[in-house]
């Protein structure tokens, strides 16, 4: 889900200025030489040492040899994070180095291959005042290529590009694959379920069941794990629907699903998965909240995690459903905090472990049906705002409307848009990745930017 790996799907590389005078790790501004000065390559060397190494990054040590521009630039992040989810694409091939003045530039490859840049600039003092590193993204000649580029990645890849028709009432017309490969394996969607707890909110509030202004409180017993920022909000504090909406989707945030899934029901949640042409609800019932998933997924109680898997080899759907269902219950009884977090960042759950899962056409066709929602209902108008408010990739150009959601857990990664060409076209674009091994965030940052490609191509 995104939230795990909230630094991983959102900072494609940290650059700052140069500071405007030389400053000492405390703050206080020094003349150069009252410092131990140390070249770029020097720093660059020591960063590449912390980032091929499993040991967890010192802050500390992080801090004294930032420049305070770049300190002030990062909160209320730091370097240190940086660094720390630098580590998950690791180990490092050094592949070229080129130093020039305050700058050390450095090519290398990722563990699973992917080429990337690490510049590091040192100011005055020899302080790190910019710092980036960014995958080397080819240049591709059609989806296709785009795909072949992802795959080499070494992860299991599902990949859908389609035309998207808006006014087709049967599922099956609204989706035409202009490429596809394995578009309709059943794999993980990470946050992307949330789409479906999108179309029950629409479908709640245009019933008359629920209203966007309706204010919905925060309790220590819904709050879940990041991405997102209501977790961090004092118990009892209050969000409108359609706030808790637009963050579900606009920032991943878990704890803002799971108070909307509770909102309306999993009842209402498990129909929208039905009624928004998913042909594989079964993966997707029960559906957990973010919480039951983490306390199933990565709590210290095995025999959670293993009545969910073994649920799939009971002799009928109906066993296996009423199983799990039972195993969702035990986890609302346990706390979060004992959920394993240095586990939940770098262990991938093993395949039909609890979590979300669909085909790319699935995710397709709840693209499509979100749209059809927000313009058969003036209630469910604003799904379409809400699913635009983050775009997934930085250009966008030739495109006048983008929806999108994605969506991530360790060993998984997905990503889904609707867009509107200026030609007043219709498109969707999905892929879904998963690995027994952590997909990186430079990885991550790659798969990104050959989809920003592939959606150049509806412009």
């Amino acid at each position: 889900m995104a939230a795990v790996t909230a630094v991983a799907l959102t900072a494609t590389g940290l650059a700052m200025p140069a500071a405007a005078a030389p400053a000492g790790p405390d703050g206080s501004f020094a003349a150069p030489g009252s410092l131990q000065w140390q070249p770029a390559r020097d720093r660059a060397d020591r960063v590449l040492q912390i980032i091929a190494s499993d040991t967890p990054v010192d802050p500390v040590e992080v801090l004294a040899m930032s420049a305070p521009s770049l300190t002030a630039a990062l909160y209320p992040q730091s370097l240190a994070s940086a660094l720390t989810a630098w580590q998950s694409s690791g180990p490092f091939t050094v592949t070229g180095t080129d130093d020039e003045g305050p700058a050390a530039v450095t090519q290398l490859e990722t563990a699973r291959g992917v080429p990337a840049t690490l510049t590091v600039h040192v100011g005055p003092v020899g302080l790190i005042d910019g710092i980036t590193m960014l995958p080397d993204v080819p240049e591709t000649a059609g989806f296709a290529d785009v795909y072949a580029a992802v795959a080499g990645t070494g992860a299991r890849v599902s990949m859908l590009a389609s035309d998207a028709d808006l006014h087709a009432a049967d599922p099956v017309a609204q989706c035409g694959a202009v490429f596809a490969s394995g578009a309709d394996d059943v794999m993980p969607l990470g946050s992307i379920f949330k789409l479906y707890v999108l179309g029950a909110v629409g479908d709640a509030v245009a019933a008359g069941a629920i209203g966007w202004d309706d204010m919905l409180t925060i309790t220590d017993d819904v709050k879940s794990l990041p991405s997102g920022e209501l977790q961090n909000r004092p118990s009892g504090s209050t969000v409108t629907v359609r706030e808790a909406a637009g963050k579900m989707i606009s920032i991943s945030d878990n704890t803002a699903a799971d108070m909307l899934i509770h909102a309306v029901g999993s009842d209402r949640v498990e129909a929208a998965v039905r009624s928004m042409g998913d042909e594989h609800p079964e993966a997707l019932t029960p559906f957990p909240t973010t919480r039951e998933m983490f306390i199933i997924g990565w709590g210290p109680d095995p025999s959670l995690r293993k009545r969910w898997a073994d649920a799939a080899d009971l002799p009928d759907a109906a066993a296996a459903e009423a199983e799990r269902r039972a195993v969702l219950a035990e986890a609302d009884t346990r706390s979060l905090d004992d959920v394993d977090l240095q586990q939940l960042m770098r262990t991938p759950l093993s395949p039909g472990s609890v979590g979300w899962y669909a085909s790319a056409q699935d995710v397709c066709r709840a693209h499509v049906a979100l749209q059809q929602m927000a313009a058969r209902s003036d209630a469910a108008e604003p799904i379409r705002g809400i699913l635009a408010e983050n775009p997934g990739v930085q250009n966008v150009d030739g495109l006048q409307y983008v929806a999108y959601k994605g969506g991530s857990t360790p060993g998984k990664l997905a990503g889904s848009w609707l867009v509107t060409g200026d030609d007043g076209a219709s498109h969707v674009l999905v892929f879904q990745m998963a690995s027994d091994e952590p997909i990186g965030i430079i990885e991550q940052n790659y798969v990104f930017g050959l989809m920003e490609q592939a959606l150049r191509a509806f412009g």
